[in-house]
């Protein structure tokens, strides 16, 4: 009976061992138990199976060297390379533990208490607490005189979004007016705004779609009722009243606001006006209107409305062989929204000012691809991929570095 006790006891105390090892908490990153589940500060759990390897989804990072603000990525779902998954240490060079966000080998922490055990250890990004409220941003105008209000209009996605992002990214362009608005078809977020406290720009919607039909000689892009659309809604949102200048760009226009700014600092107090940027009428990559101009131009835009149906008229284009040249067209329809504008500005006797630094464009008889970009213009035109729009504005901006 003795010994029946005896063994007894010693089968508990195995038991009350083995169940004591197996449920040690992970303690500095190190693993002690075969299997282990463990509560991380509240946010979830991480789990090993016998074989020694992390239930999919969790890791854990030492909460002495984590990073302050990351969050939980899937690491299912996470793009390679974006830092919130396991890295397998065989493949990639172990980061310093004070990074707290990437995997470190605990062999060469040099006075740490993590210890031996596993040098697998993948990061477990905490999720963060949600915010008692959401941020709210006022809007900062940057500085510069006179003041430009700047719009730009592009597709949801697409090239033009990217050269937009680009220029969002390293504030240039658009975003070194004192304010600016990217208007779509659709609201989409453009990009982080370091002007805004880092909230997101988001694109505004003008309604419906910005297709457009081609026609006319040049097969010419019909837009505009898409332009109409857009200036109906720049007219609602009512930014432009604040500004001394609006300036509508193409998101493949290099441009360099204080050249434009020292140009117009010679109309201090403009009446209606708007600038001519070509010798053959004004061209669309760059419009500069001023504020008196956008008054007469947006709360009188319905007296144009002629021009308007004469604009999108759609013409088909035959070549005639006799002719030996394109016909079927007059030049009296089938234009787009810069001869519109120009056409109603010149109905609503707005002034024209012809300032030909304002563009150098290909289609006004300039070429800044073969010239590097060199003179002082105020914009350039077209590049349209983001290496070809960073080299244009790099050798622009060295000449006023000089």
């Amino acid at each position: 009976r003795l010994l029946q006790r005896a063994g007894a006891a010693v089968v508990a105390g195995t038991l009350l061992s083995a169940l004591f090892l197996g449920l040690r908490p992970l303690r500095s990153g190190v693993v002690t138990g075969p299997v282990v589940t463990s509560a991380l500060h509240g946010h979830g759990e991480v789990g090993l199976d016998v074989q020694g390897k992390y239930a999919e989804g969790y890791g854990y990072v030492d909460p002495s060297t984590e990073a302050g603000g990351a969050s939980y990525v899937d690491p299912s779902q996470d793009a390679a390379g974006a830092g919130a998954s396991w890295v397998d240490p065989s493949q990639h060079a172990p980061a310093p533990a004070s990074t707290g966000n990437s995997y470190a080998d605990p062999s060469d922490q040099t006075g740490s208490d993590m210890g031996g055990g596993p040098t697998t250890l993948p990061p477990f990004i905490y999720p963060p607490s949600p915010p008692e409220s959401p941020p709210v941003y006022t809007p900062t105008m940057n500085q510069g005189s006179p003041s430009l209000y700047c719009y730009a209009l592009t597709m949801s996605t697409g090239g033009e979004t990217k050269l937009l992002r680009y220029q969002l990214q390293m504030r240039v362009g658009i975003f070194l007016c004192n304010e600016y608005t990217v208007y779509s078809d659709t609201s989409f977020p453009v990009g982080p705004d370091a002007a805004k406290g880092g909230a997101q720009l988001m694109a505004h919607p003008i309604g419906g779609s910005l297709k457009v039909p081609h026609g006319g000689r040049w097969g010419t892009a019909l837009n505009t009722d898409v332009f109409v659309r857009l200036w109906k809604t720049v007219q609602q949102d009512g930014r432009w009243q604040i500004h001394d200048w609006s300036v509508k760009l193409d998101a493949d226009a290099v441009f360099l606001p204080e050249r434009l700014r020292a140009l117009l600092r010679q109309f201090p107090n403009p009446g209606p006006k708007y600038m001519n940027n070509c010798k053959w009428g004004m061209h669309g990559p760059i419009e500069v209107v001023s504020r008196a101009g956008m008054n007469v131009f947006l709360n009188q835009i319905d007296t144009c409305e002629q021009i308007r149906q004469d604009a999108m008229v759609w013409q088909p284009v035959h070549w005639n062989e006799q002719m030996l040249r394109w016909t079927g067209t007059d030049k009296d329809h089938s234009f787009g929204e810069d001869q519109y504008f120009r056409r109603c500005a010149r109905l609503l006797h707005i002034t024209v000012v012809d300032e030909f630094r304002l563009l150098d464009e290909l289609a006004c008889g300039g070429n800044p691809k073969h010239t590097g970009c060199m003179g002082q213009y105020v914009s350039y035109h077209p590049f349209k991929e983001v290496d070809l729009y960073r080299s244009c504005l790099h050798w622009a901006q060295s000449l006023d570095q000089r």
